[in-house]
């Protein structure tokens, strides 16, 4: 198999500021630089723009080329409009690209410029929501129609299918011809989003899957007692960790989350929240012990904030495999909260932490209760150090990776 140094870019929405999609992006055009690759990142919008290896999708003419954009999707047809076709058609070939990786692309890239560029260079798409196989919903809960037609969605009116006038159906036939591109290898970080892939009528076969990965050289166990003393929280305490990029997130469970700290408040939990609070959520959090950090940007801090709690409670209603869960197990701390889409990959029942079924907050409490009984989080916590680094360090993400690329490329 050819070891030779690759060209790749990366497209997404965003940098690490969009969200954990967008994050993986990132993450990963930097381990391809720092592995001797030359790797590129384009994206929409950057929130850090010094960084060479960033290009924005949209080229010198953003302005006019977004402004399109967003009429388009005011006229129910986002991403049907091909903007970045240009620039990215010009990047691709101007740098000679071996291969092309598309991580977030909702509100960034239309399935049209995926189709076209797969007829250039081989493409690897990872679906890191339910939008790249239906009318364009990030996740349909309970809804099945993307298995047979996204006509008529339940979802209108909600982002991104936010506009009067919304023609998912029409979106989900175009993207169904990217998904029979022989250029194309769709990738998935979870068994269950391969599944949920699988399952729509749009699907070419099951994905592959390549689980995320986290740093476990920033995410690391550190002393929880020094930790929770510069906190000021008393020891003895059962500290408990909240944490979305938005609190008021109703998709990331935190009224449910806040629903099972009230359920135990007899165990007197201290509770850490991070992220962006509000007074409805101060108010819920009524007659709890809590200190907020805010919006933690810095992995330093997030890896502060997971190591202080003795478990992080996560009740998201939808997800594919988030990088908190990841995050929090790298830096010594049980998981606890619901087996949401691809969290039961990361959290071994009874051994790295515990998951009752989604939306059971019932059932969350009655397993947070019987672990602490029995002393188990630090022990859980312990292991989900030790599976982080044996299973999703940086090293493996990359090697699974280029193994994909290589394969790829020697075999077109």
């Amino acid at each position: 198999m050819s070891q030779r140094p690759l060209n790749i870019a990366v497209i997404s929405k965003a940098d690490a500021y969009g969200g954990g999609a967008s994050k993986c992006a990132q993450d990963l055009t930097q381990l391809l630089s720092q592995a001797g690759h030359q790797a590129h990142h384009l994206a929409r919008w950057f929130g850090d723009c010094k960084d060479p290896s960033k290009n924005y999708l949209l080229g010198r003419v953003a302005r006019w080329r977004g402004f399109l954009f967003d009429r388009a999707k005011e006229f129910g047809l986002p991403e049907m409009l091909p903007m970045e076709w240009g620039r990215i058609k010009r990047f691709v070939t101007q740098q000679s690209i071996d291969l092309v990786h598309l991580h977030d692309t909702p509100t960034a890239v239309s399935p049209w410029s995926i189709l076209w560029l797969s007829r250039l260079v081989p493409v690897v798409w990872t679906i890191h929501d339910c939008s790249p196989f239906t009318g364009g919903c990030l996740y349909p809960m309970d809804c099945t129609r993307f298995q047979w037609s996204c006509n008529d969605c339940p979802q209108v009116g909600t982002w991104p299918l936010d506009n009067p006038f919304v023609f998912t159906g029409l979106a989900q036939r175009v993207r169904a011809m990217v998904h029979h591109s022989p250029g194309v290898q769709l990738v998935t970080p979870s068994h269950w989003m391969a599944d949920m892939a699988a399952s729509a009528w749009v699907s070419n076969g099951r994905p592959l899957v390549i689980a995320n990965g986290v740093n476990v050289g920033v995410y690391q166990a550190l002393n929880k007692a020094e930790l929770r003393g510069e906190l000021g929280i008393p020891p003895g305490r059962l500290v408990i960790l909240l944490s979305a990029g938005h609190l008021r997130d109703p998709r990331k469970g935190v009224a449910e989350s806040i629903a099972v700290l009230q359920g135990i408040k007899d165990l007197k939990p201290f509770v850490l929240l991070a992220g962006q609070s509000s007074p409805e959520l101060r108010q819920l959090l009524s007659g709890l012990d809590y200190h907020e950090f805010g919006y933690l940007t810095s992995p330093e801090a997030l890896n502060r904030a997971y190591a202080a709690a003795d478990g992080f409670l996560f009740c998201s209603w939808a997800d594919n495999q988030p990088l908190s869960v990841l995050e929090a197990m790298a830096s010594g701390t049980a998981v606890v909260g619901f087996a949401t889409g691809g969290i039961p990959d990361l959290v071994v029942e009874g051994e790295t932490g515990t998951m009752a079924p989604t939306g059971d907050v019932e059932g969350v409490i009655h397993r947070l209760r019987h672990a602490v009984a029995e002393g188990k989080l630090g022990f859980w916590g312990r292991n989900a150090r030790q599976r982080a680094v044996e299973q999703f360090s940086f090293e493996g993400y990359l090697a699974r990776h280029l193994d994909l690329y290589y394969h790829l490329l020697d075999h077109p």
